[in-house]
């Protein structure tokens, strides 16, 4: 079956160049007229707002496949900075807008990359506005993809985007990993992998359903 992931349509369609990124380096400022959309190719990138007091809210984090940057003539509707080492595809936003109008194929991963954003943003919402703190973090950690069959669990972001994306502090990550790790809901491999042993525990935690205390502790 063919790929219908958007990014990978895209590179095949349309002349684009492919950067490397260095950690915290600057992609794109909101309001910025660019010109260009964005396609993470590999790493992960940041997309964050300022708040008028100072306050930055990450609103989502875009890893491989994501496309940054979709909007009227390429005005960027909020930063974006590489986490880590990031490859990035550059696209011009008029060849874009002219390609979606004449290809078919163009249109639809379009069409397939603003809905994505879209779900992501609308899941965002939900879990700022329904969920506590805890029942947060669970479910960050829920979203992030493992990495090999022992279903390891990397934390590519620092605790400080994750705080800053979730609405909370750095100090209520690091106290609901460690609370998770002591309920057994985790298991904390270092700083910066864990495994999950129990999806479904961890789902219950979200839905607001006190799990028991079964195990050691974890250092977050």
């Amino acid at each position: 079956m063919a790929c219908k992931a958007p990014l990978p349509i895209l590179r095949r369609q349309l002349p684009h160049v492919v950067r490397t990124i260095a950690p915290g380096q600057h992609l794109s400022m909101e309001g910025e007229i660019t010109g260009q959309v964005m396609g993470v190719v590999s790493g992960i990138v940041r997309c964050f707002r300022m708040t008028p007091d100072g306050r930055r809210h990450i609103s989502r984090f875009a890893t491989p496949g994501s496309i940054i940057g979709l909007g009227p003539l390429g005005v960027q509707r909020y930063s974006a900075e590489a986490v880590n080492d990031a490859q990035v595809a550059y696209f011009r936003a008029d060849t874009i807008e002219l390609a979606v109008r004449t290809s078919d194929v163009v249109r639809d991963a379009i069409m397939r990359a603003l809905a994505e954003e879209r779900n992501q943003g609308a899941r965002c919402q939900t879990r700022l506005g329904c969920l506590s703190a805890e029942q947060r973090v669970a479910d960050f950690l829920l979203d992030i993809p493992s990495v090999d069959t022992h279903r390891c669990v990397p934390i590519e972001m620092p605790r400080a985007d994750i705080a800053d994306h979730l609405g909370i502090t750095i100090e209520t990550v690091s106290r609901a990993l460690n609370r998770f790790a002591k309920l057994g809901l985790i298991d904390l491999i270092n700083p910066h992998k864990f495994r999950i042993p129990n999806t479904a525990r961890l789902l219950r935690l979200i839905r607001g359903e006190e799990p028991e205390p079964t195990r050691r502790g974890g250092r977050a």
